[in-house]
């Protein structure tokens, strides 16, 4: 049975699915067309086999958090848990598309393995993308995902901002995740920056 989750914003971007078979096109292909964003936001659904991720925002990095929440919404229901613990680092990659599987890996794999989820996100463009996760404990609270694969990832800019499809696998049975992986040499977590007791208020 399939969970879906709630779009976290009361304004959704409005989209509009083409399906045209005008002379050139092709029968059946699906165009996107982003009519206008007016505030960011996200939506996810979780089935057996399937996770559907998308988000939107008027900046990229917006658009990454919003990623990230959706797939933490996968995980447990609202209200989330409160944050004990905040994790900051520079990740370097010239590609956004790529920092978002980078992002997913990050979150599955430390769901799975410390039983934590980031309940707040942040990033940032500087010489690279610095990002904050505020972190809150999940051990024994809701089932892990044990591995999962990216079927398609997409991250575009479009008129009036940021928009992404993710759909996932989780039927895989592998002992690795697959989401993208951070570029040939790069170190998964660039520099720790501070992984102590989080900051709130």
């Amino acid at each position: 049975m399939g969970r879906s989750a709630l779009v976290h914003s009361p304004v959704v971007a409005e989209y509009r699915q083409d399906r045209s078979s005008a002379s050139g096109a092709q029968a059946g292909r699906n165009r996107w067309e982003v009519m206008a964003v007016k505030s960011a936001g996200h939506r996810s659904s979780a089935r057996e086999a399937e996770i559907e991720l998308e988000a939107w925002a008027p900046t990229c990095e917006g658009c990454l958090c919003e990623a990230v929440d959706a797939l933490v919404d996968c995980f447990v229901t609202p209200p989330r848990p409160a944050a004990s613990e905040a994790i900051e680092w520079t990740h370097i990659s010239n590609d956004p598309e790529d920092l978002l599987g980078y992002l997913l890996d990050w979150v599955v794999y430390h769901r799975r393995v410390f039983g934590r989820i980031p309940v707040t996100t942040s990033i940032e463009r500087s010489n690279g993308w610095d990002i904050r996760f505020e972190t809150a404990d999940l051990s024994g609270s809701e089932d892990a995902l044990e591995s999962v694969y990216v079927r398609t990832i997409g991250l575009q800019s479009a008129r009036g901002g940021w928009h992404c499809d993710v759909s996932l696998d989780r039927s895989v049975e592998s002992d690795e995740l697959a989401c993208t992986p951070a570029p040939e040499g790069i170190p998964r977590i660039q520099h720790v920056i501070s992984s102590a007791p989080a900051q709130l208020g």
